[in-house]
């Protein structure tokens, strides 16, 4: 039996039943920003993800019940084989070795889209009480990590002198027509696989009912990839044209929607810097301080296409991001 690295943890004295044969390789995966760690782990015929998933600081139960419901809906999540739900141990099928940016660097953008606004769809379709409702309260909740963990504690720039842009951010948020969101539709929870249906979709167990614009603002404003100005205009007129509900259309404009998506970015890149930051001021991970500073910069240049929220782009561009700069660069 061959074990690669990170084979000490508890998990791998589980012995799940769904596979009788030992495991002949172990390849830790990177996780993102959770507590949970993943292993791909091969036996001669076949290749299963191992997932410890910390009851104490995951949401468990609401990730066997979104799966279940998400699979009912054609969405392509992973079977959960077997689990262990006192200890947080699961054994699930592995949906793909390759994620999108993978293939984003080979030059495989619009397949790529176009298998995501498939499966967009079939998200968008699912209705169901046991799925929580987007509150206002929440997207407030989210830019105050934002403020707190960038602003104050990083950077200790003021971000009040931006509330009004804020309160608008939100409140134009809230006023969109909501749907099922998956809420991290982004090039690392989407993988490929060579059989139908050609992707994998992972890390969908913060679904909520939000803005139907939210999971599209996440796949074209990627925190890990940058689409070009022109891809994402291209792709925002093809789903308002092939994905968006009948429904949906009649709602609201394609003007509208398209300027909808951007405040949808805008508010969740913004959360994505605070949560890039606490990751490293709480747990000491750096992993993701690479982004910050990206993911900064698409948000101001959302701001400068938006009059709403110009003030809110001239300050992250005076004020933000050239202290978050230097900060990070003493880091490195």
């Amino acid at each position: 039996m061959i074990m690669l690295n990170d084979n000490t943890h508890d998990i791998f004295l589980w012995t799940p039943s769904h596979t009788d044969s030992a495991w002949k390789e172990v390849i830790p995966l990177k996780t993102e920003a959770s507590t949970r760690k993943f292993w791909r782990c091969r036996t001669e015929t076949a290749s299963f993800i191992l997932m410890f998933s910390p009851p104490e600081t995951e949401l468990n139960d609401r990730f066997m019940h979104f799966g279940d419901l998400f699979k009912r809906h054609g969405v392509p999540v992973p079977t959960v084989y077997e689990f262990d739900s006192n200890r947080g141990h699961f054994l699930l099928e592995d949906v793909g070795e390759e994620d999108f940016h993978t293939q984003y660097v080979l030059g495989n953008v619009d397949q790529c889209l176009t298998l995501a606004f498939h499966t967009l769809g079939k998200i968008q379709s699912i209705s169901d009480p046991i799925i929580p409702q987007y509150e206002k309260a929440r997207f407030n909740n989210e830019l105050e990590i934002f403020q707190d963990f960038l602003c104050r504690r990083l950077i200790n720039v003021n971000a009040r002198v931006v509330q009004s842009c804020f309160d608008y951010l939100v409140t134009e948020i809230s006023a969109i027509p909501t749907c099922t969101v998956h809420r991290d539709f982004h090039c690392k929870n989407l993988l490929v696989r060579p059989d139908p249906p050609f992707l994998g979709v992972v890390d969908y167990q913060d679904a909520l009912v939000g803005p139907i614009t939210y999971d599209l603002a996440s796949l074209l404003y990627d925190c890990y990839w940058d689409h070009d100005y022109a891809t994402i205009e291209k792709q925002i007129r093809s789903f308002w044209s092939c994905v968006l509900t009948t429904r949906h259309q009649n709602a609201t404009t394609q003007k509208t929607f398209a300027i909808n998506v951007k405040l949808t970015a805008l508010q969740r890149l913004l959360k994505a810097a605070g949560i890039f930051v606490r990751l490293w001021l709480q747990r000491e991970q750096s992993t993701h301080l690479q982004y910050v500073l990206p993911t900064l910069r698409k948000a101001q240049g959302i701001c400068e296409e938006i009059e709403a929220v110009r003030p809110l782009g001239l300050w992250l561009q005076r004020s933000v991001i050239p202290v978050t700069l230097h900060k990070i660069r003493r880091q490195n």
